[in-house]
């Protein structure tokens, strides 16, 4: 069997020599995005959106050409429209096509824009790299050791979407706060607080959260980095953060902060509102609340400001006409949406492990450093877009 750390058996080739294609994708109008197609449309940074046909089936790395995410490079299995921000590859028989895209993503294609005549990284450029591969076998191997990876990562995001749609469900159906009817109602101060006061002195070290790094369908954020506090809203555990201002309300900007230490306060955007729920009442509750399509409505309609730069305050968050439950009622619904919540950030953590390992591994098994004819390998699932 091939050794990998044979450095001697890498052979060297012109990433257009190893790729029946080699090409960008094509523009989509904006009215053929929707948001329950049957196909993803991809750009340089993952799925944008869905449509009813794709231009692409099969396995391919995806490399984005512009803007912050230029030389990104993701694999990809499926059906997609794939669109002009996208670079398309996909090997022949001399690489396999994950092992391709996991190497592409170590090699810092970003860097290559500034060799184009027009801004972003053109095919071209890309098709004159030098890619270095050891023998195909040893790239299967490797393949199938990272898919299992990216697998893992992926099914467990799944778990956390299915736990999200039923915290949702069981918000809906055991309060309906939306159901107003016939019923007496209140209004959502009279159960939480909006921009609670925390304490953070102005050079302090802690954690920031960008309005980046907040997802549109879940409540654990992608990432944060540490460094001096110099402004923005402040933040503790049990916080529910929304985002306030146009497009990143409308298109569900938020998150539930259950990841920090106890006692650390964190800061993020001045563009945030912060719930929290008054004594005694879950904060759950109002994560489950924000993520409420009337809720969000009902914040966008109250939006104020010149074109693309409106916003809804706080004030007028704490407005919203909720119907009126016992707090005991309160009080039960709202335990379980903690639990729910509490499940997806340790589905979120594992996740997170799961890439810094493969991240960290990467470069060691595309110099060969590790040796995976001695890993004993699963058989390889399917795979998906992913980092």
């Amino acid at each position: 069997m091939t050794q990998l750390g044979d450095v001697c058996n890498f052979k060297e080739w012109k990433l257009a020599e190893v790729c029946d294609r080699l090409s960008s994708g094509k523009v989509i109008r904006s009215s053929e995005l929707t948001g329950n197609g049957a196909y993803p449309v991809i750009g340089g940074n993952g799925e944008r959106g869905r449509t009813e046909t794709y231009n692409f089936d099969g396995e391919c790395a995806v490399v984005g050409r512009q803007g912050a995410n230029c030389g990104n490079t993701r694999f990809f299995k499926g059906k997609a429209y794939m669109t002009e921000h996208a670079v398309v590859v996909q090997g022949n028989e001399k690489v396999n096509t994950r092992y391709l895209a996991a190497l592409l993503s170590t090699m810092h294609l970003g860097q290559l824009s500034a060799q184009s005549a027009q801004p972003g990284l053109s095919v071209k450029t890309l098709a004159k790299q030098t890619v270095a591969l050891p023998p195909r076998e040893v790239q299967d191997r490797i393949a199938i050791l990272l898919t299992t990876i990216d697998d893992s990562i992926y099914n467990i995001n799944q778990t956390n979407g299915y736990l999200e749609a039923i915290g949702q469900e069981l918000f809906s159906a055991e309060l309906g706060l939306n159901d107003l009817g016939e019923d007496e109602y209140f209004c959502l101060a009279d159960i939480a607080e909006g921009n609670p006061k925390r304490v953070l002195k102005k050079g302090e070290i802690a954690k920031c959260v960008d309005m980046s790094s907040l997802s549109t369908d879940g409540p654990y954020p992608s990432s944060w980095v540490t460094k001096p506090y110099s402004g923005g809203m402040r933040f503790i555990n049990g916080d529910t953060l929304i985002a306030r201002i146009t497009p990143c309300l409308e298109n569900g900007k938020i998150a539930f902060v259950n990841f920090l230490e106890d006692g650390e306060t964190a800061f993020g955007s001045t563009e945030y509102i912060v719930l929290t729920g008054q004594r005694g009442i879950p904060n759950g509750l109002f994560y489950f609340l924000a993520r409420d399509r009337h809720f969000i409505d009902y914040m966008v309609s109250h939006m104020n400001g010149s074109s693309g730069r409106q916003r809804v305050s706080a004030a007028d968050a704490l407005a919203y006409p909720i119907r009126s439950v016992n707090r005991n009622q309160l009080q039960f619904t709202g335990e379980k949406l903690d639990k729910i919540l509490d499940a997806i950030r340790a589905n979120s953590e594992q996740m997170k492990k799961l890439a810094e390992l493969r991240d960290t591994l990467l470069p060691r098994l595309m110099s060969g450093e590790i040796d995976v004819s001695k890993v004993e390998l699963p058989k390889q699932s399917n795979s998906h877009l992913c980092g």
